[in-house]
């Protein structure tokens, strides 16, 4: 696992959900420094701690270790838990203006 790349997945997830730092290693039981080394790819957490992101964001541990450029896995997982939480008419109304746009 690249620290840097899974730090990398880690803050876009993060900022893309408009969490705290201090949010996340809260629910993790963590500290904030530590969380914030992981992001900067400083420091390589240990499997609980990446397993326990992963399962935070729930998203796969494998789409979070793997390099975002290369990886479209990670905003996959993100746009199909968002999907998930949608009423059935929404998901209709999305899945019939996709099919317009496409």
């Amino acid at each position: 696992m690249d620290c840097k790349d899974f730090g990398k997945n880690i803050r876009i997830l993060r900022k893309r959900r408009g969490l705290k730092i201090s949010d996340i290693a809260a629910a993790l039981n963590i500290h904030t420094s530590y969380l914030g080394q992981i992001e900067r790819g400083a420091k390589v957490p240990s499997v609980a701690v990446a397993v326990g992101l992963a399962n935070y964001f729930e998203i796969n541990f494998q789409s979070v270790v793997a390099p975002i450029e290369d990886n479209y896995t990670l905003l996959r997982n993100e746009i199909l838990l968002h999907i998930s939480k949608l009423e059935h008419y929404e998901k209709q109304f999305l899945y019939k203006t996709l099919l317009e746009i496409i």
